[in-house]
Order: structure tokens, then sequence, then C-alpha cells
């Protein structure tokens, strides 16, 4: 998921420091950013595996993300406030993922961040356009099974033709996860 790397790759990148004492620089897309592998290792064992396996002082490793949702997961290892207004639905989604992909526990303040996040963006799921519905959806599922499974009742219970979405700029692919989720979901409801 990572690959360690002794050379800058490009030699534009914008620096940001999320740790001025940072002993790491993790580079995603032309950003490199300058943090406490201390502070990145805690967020779960597999981030601990990631940032504690580094050789030398200010060794540089690639991670598999945006810059944005990156810089989200290190400011939040290190405490810094991330107001909601500043997370867009597609950065949640790819905090989201990281969560999974890196089982983040529900006790950290990234799970926190990306639940209320969640949360927030929920908060009227009948309103919601089909695309923000989709993507709402992927977090949800990468968040817990019965995340999921509030958010399809909370949007269909009793009110199918309440929702007044139109499927004509609908991707193929968007309806077919959107299906199959729901057809799982209803599979293993008992």
């Amino acid at each position: 998921m990572y690959s360690p790397s002794h050379t800058s790759q490009i030699a534009t990148m914008e620096a940001i420091v999320i740790e001025t004492d940072g002993d790491l620089e993790v580079v995603v897309d032309n950003s490199k950013f300058l943090v406490s592998s201390a502070k990145m290792a805690s967020l779960s064992p597999k981030f601990d595996n990631i940032f504690k396996s580094r050789q030398t002082f200010l060794e540089e490793i690639t991670f598999p993300t945006t810059a944005e949702v990156f810089l989200r997961v290190a400011q939040s290892a290190h405490g810094y406030f991330i107001p909601q207004a500043e997370m867009s639905l597609e950065v949640l989604l790819g905090l989201a993922t990281v969560v999974r992909n890196y089982e983040v526990p529900v006790d950290t303040a990234l799970y926190a961040l990306v639940n209320f996040g969640f949360v927030v963006q929920t908060l009227r799921p009948g309103q919601a356009s089909i695309e923000k519905l989709v993507t709402l959806l992927q977090v949800a599922k990468a968040l817990s099974s019965s995340k999921l499974a509030d958010l399809l009742l909370n949007v269909f219970d009793g009110r199918p033709k309440a929702l007044n979405w139109s499927f004509s700029n609908i991707e193929a692919d968007e309806c077919v996860l959107l299906l199959g989720i729901c057809l799982h979901i209803l599979a293993n409801c008992h």
C-alpha cells in the first residue's frame, strides 16, 4: 500500500508542515507533508506498521490517497480541529476509505471526524441527489454495515414516492452500485 522512497520524485512539490518537529516526509500527489511518525502510527495497527517501519530520520514515503484526504488524516492524527465546512463529500469518502482500509478504530479522532461528517451529510437523506446518496452509501459501507442499513432504511422506508430524484444524469456503474448495495442489505436483513 505504500512504497519507501529516498529521493524526491518531483522537485516542485508543495511542502506542508503538519508537525514542525516532524521526523517523516510523506509524499502524496505533488505535496510533501512533514509529520510525526509516532502520531501517525497511533491511528491504527496498520498505520503503526507503515509509519514505524522507517529506517532513517526524515525518510520519505508515499501514501496512496489524494493530498486533501491525507492532509485531513494527518491533521486529525496531530490533534487539529477540522471544521466540517472545509470537508467536501469526496474528501469524506476518501477519509472513510482510509478508515476502512487501515482499520482505524472507532475510538480515534479520525473515525469520529468521518462519523460526524457522515451524520451531518445525512441529516436529510430523502432530499439528497442520487449522486450524493451513492457517495453517502459508500461512506456508510466503509464505516459499518449497521450505518449502511440505517441509511437505506432512512432513505427508502415508506416514502419512495416522496423522493424526487432524476436518474437522467446517473452513470450506469453508480446505479449498479446502488442496486447492489440495496440487494445485499435486503438479503442480509432478517
